[in-house]
């Protein structure tokens, strides 16, 4: 009844390493050629303008977006490059479908704009590897909804993990629905939670399994964890090797909309941790067979996601035990301190300072609680914040391990991340 259906599989050629990135960038450098390829003194000039405009947009856009509160921290320049070239393409479509002479010449333009969106897109894919291969960009995993009474444990005797047995017919998969998470306590207004139940929560006995809830970057959704984040998978792979055991894992929304940003605090932007904890715990004690004390609980994340995962961690010890920090922050942040403080603290630095994670550890020990932090060997932006979170949770007395792969702020290092770390995982949950 509860395994998950399987997918139509698609070719995984790799669209993010190997040949096709070299292939759509010399077709992009081709198509360019194209595009200003008018001896023309007015094309020179409009060449030179939409230069221009792209100059501007790579020297400005990151800022701006920072600035907007649209992103937390700086884009890669690469990520700004691509950008720009993509916007010199468009620009320079508009001359060029309006002077061409024929139809041909007119779907030559478009092709080769497209072209070079295409090239633009796939190098910032390359930067973030959200999609690896060509299968990942059209393929999902299959998502239920799930009905209200479709999880009542009546009828199914629930016993505790360690005396639990899996019987013959245990479903080689896990199944992932869709389950809103009602704000009682905190009103914030989140999309639904992506869960996934392993094999082992479709038996009679049903054994009281562990959590591990999961959180995306910003800008993101729940469903990043799925078909970037390679979640189902990796947990389907955990649990062949372990009789159909896995913690069950609720992709929980942090955000509320793929681009805002609330910082994981309770502010004006919404009451995001007391969602993440309080209603979060509630909801799952009222509806799922999971662990009820604080042992059972982890909370982990990647980008925004980690650095959320670490204030939930030190600020509601209570509720989680295990945190796994994938390239978070140093500090919950819309762009700045200031930004932060004024935006969503009323100005008040000391309301700031009793939430943040940094400030938290300097006081406050933690010896009952174990970490786990990632992070890419390229990641010049978040490696040396990460480190210093690090090295402040170890000095806390947490039991933390830190974890770096190749690569940069990317899905290549959070995919392999939650690989390795989850039998670490497991194992502070109580999966042997």
């Amino acid at each position: 009844m509860i395994s998950r259906p399987e997918a139509i599989q698609l070719p995984g050629i790799a669209i993010t390493s190997g040949p096709v990135p070299v292939v759509v960038i010399a077709t992009a450098a081709v198509a360019i050629l194209w595009l200003v390829a008018i001896r023309s003194r007015r094309h020179v000039i409009t060449v030179g303008i939409a230069a221009g405009i792209a100059l501007i947009v790579y020297l400005t856009v990151s800022r701006l977006l920072v600035a907007l509160s649209i992103l937390p921290e700086p884009l890669p320049g690469t990520v700004c490059f691509w950008i720009a070239v993509g916007m010199f393409a468009l620009i320079l479509a508009v001359p060029r479908l309006r002077r061409a002479k024929s139809w041909r010449t007119r779907l030559i333009s478009i092709i080769a704009v497209g072209s070079v969106v295409l090239g633009a897109a796939n190098g910032v894919n390359r930067e973030f590897d959200a999609y690896p291969t060509l299968a990942s960009l059209v393929e999902s995993d299959e998502v239920d909804a799930a009905s209200p009474d479709e999880f009542d444990a009546h009828g199914i005797q629930i016993v505790d993990l360690p005396d639990w047995r899996p019987p013959s017919d245990l479903p080689g998969r896990g199944r992932l629905v869709t389950m809103p998470i009602p704000p009682t306590r905190s009103g914030f207004q989140a999309r639904d939670a992506i869960v996934y139940l392993p094999p082992a929560y479709s038996s009679n006995p049903r054994p009281r399994l562990p959590v591990l809830v999961l959180l995306a970057g910003q800008p993101g959704s729940p469903s990043d964890w799925l078909h970037s984040g390679a979640m189902p998978s990796t947990m389907d792979a955990f649990a062949a090797s372990h009789r159909g055991v896995t913690p069950v894992v609720i992709v929980a929304d942090g955000t509320g909309t793929r681009w805002a940003n609330p910082a994981c605090v309770d502010s004006p932007a919404g009451n995001v941790s007391t969602y993440l904890t309080a209603d979060l715990r509630a909801w799952a004690d009222r509806e799922l067979t999971v662990a009820r004390d604080r042992s059972g609980w982890a909370v982990g994340g990647l980008s925004y996601g980690g650095t959320c995962a670490m204030q939930l961690v030190t600020n509601h010890p209570d509720v989680y035990s295990v945190v796994l920090n994938m390239s978070g922050q140093l500090e919950p942040t819309i762009g700045s301190r200031r930004r932060t403080v004024n935006t969503l603290f009323g100005g008040n630095e000391e309301a700031f300072r009793r939430v943040n994670p940094m400030d938290i550890m300097a006081v406050r020990a933690f010896p009952e609680t174990s970490g786990a932090f990632v992070v890419g060997a390229d990641d010049s932006e978040y490696r040396p914040d990460l480190e210093r979170v690090y090295a402040s949770a170890k000095r806390s007395g947490m039991q933390v391990e830190l974890t770096t792969l190749p690569g940069g702020h990317s899905f290549a290092v959070w995919r392999a991340g939650l690989a390795d770390r989850l039998p670490w995982i497991a194992a502070h949950l109580g999966i042997g």
